[in-house]
C-alpha cells in the first residue's frame, strides 16, 4: 500500500475478481423523466442507470446529430475519385438513448459499435463523454468507409452495442474499490474518499488521512 501527502492510495488489483453480480446491490440514480425526448438539446436516457439497465448492452436509439470529419494530408485531392477511396473517417454520434457508460467518476468509457441498418454502416465507437450542462451523451469513434458515404441521419434509428469483454472488466475492477470500502467499514476505518481511478492500467481509490503518520 502506498502513502499519497496526507492521503492513502488502496490498490485495487487484487480484487478484481469480484463477481459482476455484485453490482446489485448497489442503488441506481433515477433516469431523468424526459431523457428520451429527441432533440439535440434533450439529454440522453442512460440505460445503466436503472436496475435491470446496467447488465444490459445493446439498445435501440435515435440519432440526434452526427458531426463527420477526416484527416487531411498534404498528397490529398478533392477530386471525386479521391472522395470514392475507403477510408478511416471520425464521426461523432449524439443519441436519445444509450447502453454506453461515458468515462466519469473514475470509470473509463465503453468500447463498442453503433450501426444504421437504413445505410449498413457501422462505426467503431471507443470514447463516450457526457456534457454535464445539458446531459447529452456524444460518442466519438471511426468509420471505414468513403467520406461521402457516411450516413447517421438525425433521427434514424440505430443499433448500439457494447463491447461485452470490456464493460465485465471495467464493472469487475469498479467492485473492486468498494470491496476496499466494505472492507475498511468492518475494520472501523472509514476514511472521506477523495479520488477513485477505476482504470485498467493501475487502479487505486485514494481516502484523505487526518493523522498523517497512520498509513495502510
Amino acid at each position: 500500500m502506498l502513502k499519497l501527502s496526507g492521503s492513502i492510495l488502496f490498490r485495487a488489483e487484487h480484487y478484481a475478481h469480484i463477481p459482476l453480480e455484485l453490482h446489485k446491490r448497489r442503488k441506481r440514480r433515477p433516469v431523468p423523466d424526459d431523457a428520451t425526448m429527441s432533440t439535440s438539446s434533450s439529454p440522453t436516457q442512460l440505460i445503466h442507470y436503472t436496475y435491470e439497465g446496467n447488465f444490459q448492452l445493446d439498445c435501440t436509439s435515435k440519432v440526434l446529430s452526427c458531426r463527420v470529419s477526416k484527416k487531411t494530408s498534404n498528397n490529398e485531392t478533392n477530386d471525386e475519385s479521391s472522395s470514392n477511396n475507403k477510408e478511416q473517417v471520425n464521426v461523432e454520434i449524439e443519441l436519445d438513448v444509450t447502453t454506453m457508460h461515458p468515462q466519469g467518476g473514475g470509470q473509463p468509457t465503453d468500447h463498442g459499435t453503433i450501426s444504421s441498418p437504413e445505410s449498413s454502416v457501422t462505426a467503431k465507437i471507443d470514447k463516450v463523454a457526457i456534457d454535464h450542462e445539458t446531459k447529452v451523451v456524444t460518442h466519438a469513434g471511426t468509420v471505414n468507409i468513403s467520406y461521402s458515404s457516411v450516413s447517421f441521419e438525425i433521427g434514424s434509428v440505430v443499433h448500439v452495442s457494447v463491447d461485452p469483454r470490456r464493460r465485465r472488466l471495467l464493472s469487475e475492477c469498479h467492485t473492486a474499490g468498494h470491496v476496499v470500502d466494505a472492507a475498511m467499514a468492518r475494520c472501523d476505518r472509514v476514511l472521506p474518499p477523495t479520488k477513485g481511478y477505476h482504470f485498467l492500467d493501475g487502479p487505486y481509490v485514494v481516502r484523505a488521512v487526518q493523522n498523517k503518520s497512520w498509513f495502510v
